[in-house]
């Protein structure tokens, strides 16, 4: 059941529960939602099920955003925050006369593959940054809880 729940581009074990760099508090707290997912309580279904996916629908046509579900995480019957996560996907270096038109890598693949799709949108993500909305427990508040999660998310999100 939690893996229908959980956001799956994380490893929840080892990148955050098991992760020193998060404060005990918060990592305690995430620990405390994930087992209350296990026992199929509403307010932690809540608050993980008002995380943005990834990737965001409509990616292929251009949408970088998925704020989540704002109003359903402030409705979780706990002390939790909203955040929102900016981050650029790994691109090699831009050109010195780029622009949107020029993709920053060539396949030689038909036009009706994956590869020939992720190369004509690609460079707008030279401009752009992905936001993505997560919820997390209050104890999680402190700054440098919130920029590890981030930096877990973005690393987990861009994984190929």
């Amino acid at each position: 059941f939690p893996k229908l729940i959980l956001p799956p581009y994380l490893n929840w074990k080892d990148e955050v529960l098991n992760n020193k760099n998060i404060s005990l508090k918060c990592r305690n707290q995430l620990g405390i939602a994930i087992q209350n997912v296990r026992e199929q309580k509403s307010w932690a279904i809540k608050l993980f099920t008002s995380w943005a996916k990834f990737p965001p629908s409509g990616a292929w046509l251009g949408t970088v955003t998925d704020f989540g579900d704002y109003d359903q995480c402030l409705s979780v019957p706990k002390h939790v925050h909203y955040c929102l996560i900016d981050f650029k996907i790994p691109m090699p270096q831009i050109p010195q006369w780029h622009n949107l038109y020029q993709s920053p890598v060539t396949f030689d693949r038909s036009n009706e593959t994956l590869h020939h799709e992720l190369m004509n949108i690609s460079p707008i993500f030279y401009y752009v940054y992905v936001q993505t909305g997560i919820c997390l427990p209050d104890d999680c508040r402190d700054k440098e809880d919130v920029l590890q999660l981030s930096q877990i998310c973005k690393f987990s999100m861009c994984k190929t």
